[in-house]
């Protein structure tokens, strides 16, 4: 942007993935795990500031402003690791004409608390603002489950 590089808001230059699958010899079964990890996305600049306005009657107000930037900062601080584990298990059944697959599946196994962003609380007291950061979570623990039908 203007000649400097920036981060994207999804960039992560650190990426490990990895999965596995067992099937037991009779074939009935697939037993599934897929772990994932990335170095954390990039925060936004932003800082905050105080501003006195006057209301529509004339009072004296305060308010407090988020300004962003500057922009060749983004990236500069970064949310933690992202790390999940997933599971599936499996069962096909064949008939003469359809085969089915009925699986239970486990997304974030250890119900990892993945933030994806900050959402920022704001106050302000004695000309002072007071700056609550607060983590934006992804899906915890979420377990599934489901049946395929192929004819």
């Amino acid at each position: 942007m203007n000649g400097v590089e920036a981060a994207r808001t999804w960039d992560q230059p650190h990426a490990l993935y990895g999965d596995v699958t067992w099937r037991p010899r009779d074939g009935q079964w697939h037993f599934s795990v897929a772990a994932q990890a990335h170095s954390g996305w990039p925060e936004s600049p932003v800082h905050f500031v105080l501003d006195t306005v006057r209301t529509s009657r004339g009072a004296k107000s305060t308010t407090v402003l988020t300004v962003y930037g500057p922009v060749e900062s983004l990236g500069n601080a970064r949310l933690p690791w992202h790390h999940r584990v997933d599971a599936r298990i499996t069962r096909d059944v064949t008939t003469r004409r359809w085969q089915f697959s009925y699986f239970v599946d486990v997304f974030n196994v250890f119900d990892v608390q993945n933030p994806s962003a900050i959402r920022y609380k704001t106050s302000s007291a004695n000309n002072e603002v007071i700056v609550r950061r607060t983590p934006e979570l992804l899906l915890g623990w979420l377990p599934s489950a489901g049946i395929t039908v192929e004819f």
